[in-house]
Parts: structure tokens; C-alpha cells; sequence
């Protein structure tokens, strides 16, 4: 809170110094006449003024009146100390405009309670003001609207001292709006105040083009965010503001990006009614109104805002080498051992995870195994290939620390899918399976009923699966737009849970993130990595598209099916309900046929299902039978991954 303190000889100052700095006052202005403290409210904001009225140059009685012909400074408080104790000053004072009134000499608590006073009574006014200015949000009304968001908005919130900056500019902003619609019936303009990001971007979303102006405070959560995607989905023509203390205050990438995507900053000091009046008349009142887009932005400007929003604001994760180098030796199934060899020493970290996958139980090697080259030999290319693509979306993603995400979930569901989607791949006859293929289907240990289950359907046959792009790795990446996402919107995945929980996780996260972040889903950030990590053309369409594969693609078509069946026994987040786990766990059949037809429509890929003449039946006795074997397999590639290097 800043503090004037005008006053002529230096020994007053001092002493009504000291008094401010052990109330708790630090940030104290000082000027010795009514002209410098007029400069002083030239260049800075201040919360409340003290002033001596006898002084040379200018006395303080000048100075008030002059303050209250000032539209940006009518409503600071203002306090008078001075000698002039008569009851006719007091009341020359009072009708020149100031709050309260203290005579020499005075006490410290005498200044405490007068300055304790003022500012409550001028908190309960602005307040107040604030309460009555704010737009009724009525349906039938349709005059532009001004959205607000602030960290602060509650009365009791607002009356806190560390809040009083936050009142000052929402009394500002309603004096301005209120200035503008002065008598007018109805309303020229209205403005409205949230604290909660979420809330805000549906109202944004709901309001369309009433909404001229959205102005947010850096400091509320999700402000950074709700400001980015605004700007990626904007579909009318909504000005966008982020107020500040400093523009250092926001770091540079993300202050670039923002504006890169026409996104003002606004630093509080420069905001007053005069400044909020100005931007109200240009950005929602202007003379006829900015142009109007002809259409909303199709999918593909969408998608170029929020490549340009994500490259321009954020630094993506990186992929180690050791993945690029062992994703193209896998390319060629004819490819040399050796130089997988060669390509696993030189990553320890790759070096000490075969080598500790090797001295597994599930493979049955006797005697001591510590070269790589050797546990790569035993454990053959797939295996290989299903540890460095598993660790390495782990070491890409180790930043990521967003509250409310689970590395752990994420990579549990992604590795199940790959397996699961590797599991579907593999020839159903034994006798047409190569030597690593037998190996694989036998680390599954799976029963007699899960042998059937795939079997029953022809996958392998109806989906064959190219050998140069493995499932495993389609699997495994098919959801790292997910995380992409959490790390390039902070707080947006608090809001996607809680959008999930608000459905009763009766809807598909995909279906979540549209409704809170609009075009910024995980397939369209997921496709933005895939470029980043030079993963090719087939891995970018498998994450771009598994929610709605193309039938005539057998590999984004077999990790679709894949990652539905794992939503019966690894869903992501581990705890989601989702109706998939539901119908899974459920043991009345009743109750599975009853709400088989729900789950079909929202996360079954109906084309997909369509063409393969499959049933959300046969999809949750797939995740029944497949679940206990893949669940075990998972966990096994996980202790590999942070277990001890050696037995």
C-alpha cells in the first residue's frame, strides 16, 4: 500500500514517517508542498494521502481541491493534519473533500484510528460501488459486455488490505463503465467480475459476441492460460487484456507469445478511470463496431493460433536420441543387431535398463548377465525397442510438475495400450509367429480365455499391421498430447478433472478439454510434439486421430481399440469411474446391457466398430479376459525401468 505523506519541515515528516513505517506502512511518498505531491500523483498510484494544510508554494486545502477536480484521483483518501483545530476549519476541509481530519499535536494511536477509519469507510464505498455497477447477466439483454478477472472479488476478500489495490481498480473500471452509461436505459455497455478462470472462459464461450473485452490479472489462477487459449479459439472480435504489476513480471517466452497472439499487457500502474473509460469507448463502443469475421475459424486456423500460441510461448519437451535412433534401426526388421548394440552402450541409462530386464524372472537366462550387448542378444529387438520407447517418453515428460497430473497414471495407461495393441497384432496361429513373436505372446501368460478373446475377433487378420511401425510405439505415444497439453497450459488440467467429476466422467477426456480449452485438445497438442519429435507420419496420425480413426488406417484403428479396451482396467486418471471400468467391473449383465448402449455412442470410434462389426460387449470381454495379464506385464516393464541394475 503506498502512502503520501505531504508535509514542509523536515521534523514532521520524520515523526509522521515513523508513525506510518510502525503501523506497518513501507512504502511511504514524501513531498513538502501541494505542487510536488501533484507531480508525485502525475507519475504513481497511491492508496491514501496525508497532508499538512499550512505550507508554502501550495497549502494542503489547495492541494485536496485540486485532487477531487482530478476524475482518476476523486475518490483517494485523503486525511488533513494540521494546527487548525477550529470547528469552522474542519468544516472548510471537509467541504474541500477530505475523509478524515486530525489536529496538532496528535498521538500514534490518534493517527491509527483516524487513517483506520478512513480507508474502512472508503473500502465499505468502493465496495459497494463494485456490488452495484456489476451487470445483472440477464438473457434478454444483449448490449457488449466487459469480463473481468480478478483474484479478488468477494466483499470480505476485497476488504483485506493486501486486496485494497485489487478494489481500487474494480471501483475504477465500474466508475468508467458507469461513466459511459451515465443515464442511458438500457445500458450501453456492462461489466462483469469472476474469480475463477474456468467460470470465466464459459461464460466467454456462452456469451459470444456480447463479450467485447476480457481484461485479467496475471496473478489469478489460470489467467495465463485462460488469456492464451481465448486467443486460440477466439471466434468473435474479443479484445483481450492481462494487467500486471510489472511486464517483468511475466516471464519472456510467454510474454512474447502472448504478443504474438495480439494479447495487451497492461501494467496496473497506467490503469485508472480515465485509462479503463478510454479502453471501454475503443475496444467495445467503438463508432460501428470492429469488423465482424465473415465465419468462424475453421479447424485449420485453430490449429495455426494454437501451433503459434504453444512454439512462441513454450519450450516442448525433448526426446533423447537413443529413442530416434533405435525407432529407425526398427524400421528395418532385417536391420543388424550390432548396431542396436552399438546404440544402447552409448546411453547408460538404456545400457543399465536391458541389462536389469535381462535379469528378470519372466525370461528364465541363467547365469550372471552384465553386458549390454549380451541382455540385448538374449532379449531380442522388440523387447529393446518396448524398454527405450517406454523410458523414453518417461525421461521427456520427467519436468512435467503440474499439481492434480500423474506421471505414473499416464505412463501406466500409455504402456497398457501398447501392449495391448502389440497383443492384437500378433499372428493367431502359433506356426506363422516368428521366434521374438512366440517369445512375446508367452511373456503375456495368458489364459485359455484370454487366448480367445482376440482370436474370436481375427484382429491380426482384419487389421493387419505394417512391420516398420510397430504398435508398441503408436500405443505408447498415442496419449503424449495429455501431458503436452498440462505442460503447455498451466491449471487446465485442474479444470478438465473437474469438468470430468462435474459429468459424472460420463463423457470422453477429449470431450472435457473441448468444452474448457475449445480447439487446444490433447490429439491437436499431441499432433504439435509429434511434429517436434520427428515422429513420422503414422505415429502423428495415431495421435491426432484415435478417437476417430479412419477405417482404412489398420494401425491408428488397432491402438483405438486398444485404448478402449484399457479403460476397463487402466483407465488414465488410475481413479476415473469412467462408464468403460464401470461396465468392466460390473457382474450383472443386466446392468451391462442397460448401459452398453451409452458407452457405445460416447467412447466407442463408431465407424471403426461399425466396420469391424464389434460390440461394446465384446470390447469389455476383451478388457475382462486381456486385463490381469497386460496389468502384469506393465508392471514387470516398470520395475525393469526403476528397479535395482543387477540381481
Amino acid at each position: 500500500m503506498r502512502v503520501l505523506l505531504v508535509e514542509d519541515t523536515d521534523g514532521m515528516r520524520k515523526i509522521v514517517g515513523s508513525m506510518l513505517i510502525a503501523m506497518g506502512f513501507e512504502n511511504i511518498v514524501t513531498a513538502a508542498n501541494g505542487r510536488d505531491a501533484l507531480e508525485h500523483l502525475e507519475t504513481v498510484n497511491v492508496d491514501l494521502l496525508l497532508t499538512n494544510w499550512s505550507m508554502p508554494v501550495m497549502n494542503g486545502l489547495e492541494l485536496v481541491r485540486t485532487v477531487r477536480a482530478q476524475s482518476r484521483n476523486k475518490s483517494l483518501p485523503i486525511i488533513m493534519f494540521t494546527s487548525r483545530a477550529s470547528r469552522s476549519d474542519v468544516v472548510i476541509a471537509m467541504e474541500a473533500g477530505v475523509d478524515g481530519y486530525v489536529a496538532k499535536p496528535f498521538a500514534p494511536a490518534q493517527l491509527r484510528e483516524q487513517i483506520t477509519n478512513v480507508l474502512q469507510r472508503h473500502s465499505r464505498r468502493q465496495i459497494e460501488n463494485v456490488a452495484n455497477a456489476l451487470d445483472p447477466m440477464r438473457g434478454v439483454d444483449q448490449y457488449p459486455l466487459l469480463l473481468i478477472g480478478e483474484r479478488a472479488i468477494r466483499p470480505h476478500d476485497l476488504a483485506r488490505l493486501e486486496n485494497r489495490g485489487t478494489l481500487h481498480f474494480l471501483d475504477q473500471t465500474v466508475a468508467a463503465v458507469s461513466r459511459i452509461n451515465g443515464d442511458a436505459d438500457p445500458r450501453l455497455v456492462g461489466v462483469t467480475v469472476y474469480d475463477d478462470s474456468t467460470e470465466l472462459g464459459r461464460r466467454l464461450r456462452s456469451l459470444g459476441r456480447r463479450v467485447k473485452a476480457m481484461v485479467l490479472n496475471a496473478r489469478m489462477p489460470g489467467a495465463l492460460t485462460l488469456a492464451r487459449l481465448a486467443a486460440v479459439n477466439k471466434a468473435y472480435d474479443v479484445s483481450l487484456f492481462v494487467t500486471c504489476g510489472r511486464r517483468e513480471e511475466i516471464p519472456d517466452k510467454v510474454r512474447q507469445g502472448l504478443d504474438r497472439m495480439s494479447v495487451t499487457l497492461l501494467e496496473h500502474s497506467h490503469l485508472d478511470t480515465d485509462s479503463m473509460q478510454q479502453l471501454v469507448l475503443e475496444h467495445a463502443l467503438a463508432p460501428g463496431g470492429a469488423k465482424r469475421p465473415a465465419q468462424l475459424p475453421s479447424p485449420a486456423e485453430i490449429n495455426r493460433r494454437l501451433r503459434t500460441d504453444i512454439l512462441s510461448s513454450v519450450t516442448l519437451p525433448v526426446m533423447p536420441n537413443v529413442f530416434h535412433d533405435i525407432a529407425e534401426l526398427a524400421r528395418d526388421p532385417e536391420s543388424d543387431i550390432q548396431k542396436w548394440i552399438s546404440v544402447i552402450e552409448a546411453d547408460p541409462l538404456s545400457s543399465a535398463q536391458v541389462v536389469r530386464r535381462a535379469h528378470s524372472p519372466v525370461y528364465g537366462f541363467r547365469g550372471e548377465i552384465e553386458q549390454a550387448g549380451k541382455a540385448v542378444i538374449l532379449l531380442g529387438k522388440n523387447t529393446v525397442k518396448e524398454l527405450v520407447v517406454s523410458e523414453a517418453v518417461q525421461r521427456a515428460f520427467q519436468v512435467i510438475q503440474q499439481d492434480e497430473f500423474s506421471m505414473e497414471d499416464f505412463w501406466l495407461h500409455s504402456v497398457c495400450v501398447a501392449l495391448t495393441a502389440r497383443l492384437f497384432s500378433l499372428p493367431l496361429e502359433p506356426s506363422q509367429r516368428s521366434k521374438e513373436q512366440r517369445q512375446d505372446h508367452e511373456l503375456f501368460g495368458l489364459s485359455d480365455a484370454a487366448v480367445a478373446a482376440p482370436e474370436r475377433l481375427q484382429l491380426p487378420t482384419r487389421l493387419p499391421q505394417d512391420a516398420r511401425v510397430g504398435p508398441f510405439t503408436g500405443g505408447m505415444m498415442h496419449d503424449i498430447g495429455k501431458v503436452a497439453l498440462v505442460h503447455s497450459y498451466p491449471g487446465l488440467n485442474q479444470a478438465v478433472r473437474a469438468e470430468l467429476e462435474r459429468n459424472d466422467w460420463n463423457i470422453p477426456m477429449c470431450q472435457a478439454e473441448e468444452m474448457i480449452a475449445g480447439g487446444a485438445n490433447h490429439t491437436a497438442v499431441g499432433g504439435i510434439l509429434a511434429e517436434s519429435w520427428r515422429l513420422g507420419d503414422r505415429i502423428t496420425s495415431v495421435i491426432e486421430t484415435h478417437h476417430t480413426p479412419d477405417t482404412k488406417d489398420p494401425l491408428t484403428s488397432l491402438i483405438a481399440l486398444a485404448d478402449v479396451v484399457v479403460g476397463g482396467f487402466q483407465p488414465y486418471p488410475t481413479d476415473a469411474p469412467y462408464p468403460m471400468l464401470r461396465l468392466v467391473r460390473a457382474r450383472d449383465e443386466t446392468v451391462i446391457d442397460e448401459a452398453a448402449m451409452g458407452f457405445m455412442e460416447s467412447f466407442m470410434p463408431q465407424d471403426l466398430c461399425k466396420h469391424l462389426d464389434m460390440s461394446a460387449t465384446d470390447l469389455i470381454e476383451l478388457a475382462r479376459h486381456l486385463g490381469p495379464s497386460v496389468s502384469k506385464r506393465a508392471q514387470d516393464l516398470q520395475k525393469s525401468l526403476s528397479g535395482p541394475a543387477s540381481t
